[in-house]
């Protein structure tokens, strides 16, 4: 998890999840998938080339980036966290394949 492209998430009330870089942008509406293509980018994948680009959906806000993500799955992931369906259902799926 060295040489990981930088990235932020945005989880949206309706349960959507956009992922970011500086070259890559999508949308998900399958925290599964999200969490696989993230699971992809923290193993030094780089979504430059990836299909999919979606750069009409950039946002400058976010709620987490590549730090803030490496730091809740060095913490044991817990089910109990406050937070939406679609963000509970990322970092359980992507804490089960790291």
């Amino acid at each position: 998890m060295n040489n990981q492209t930088p990235f932020t998430l945005l989880f949206d009330n309706a349960g959507g999840i956009l992922l970011q870089t500086k070259d890559y942008c999508h949308h998900y509406n399958d925290p599964e998938r999200a969490a696989e293509d993230v699971y992809h980018i923290l193993n030094s994948d780089n979504p430059k080339f990836w299909d999919n680009n979606e750069p009409e959906h950039r946002m400058d806000n976010y709620d987490y980036d590549q730090d803030d993500v490496n730091e809740i799955l060095l913490m044991s992931y817990r089910e109990d966290r406050h937070c939406g369906f679609s963000e509970k259902e990322f970092f359980a799926y992507l804490s089960q394949n790291i």
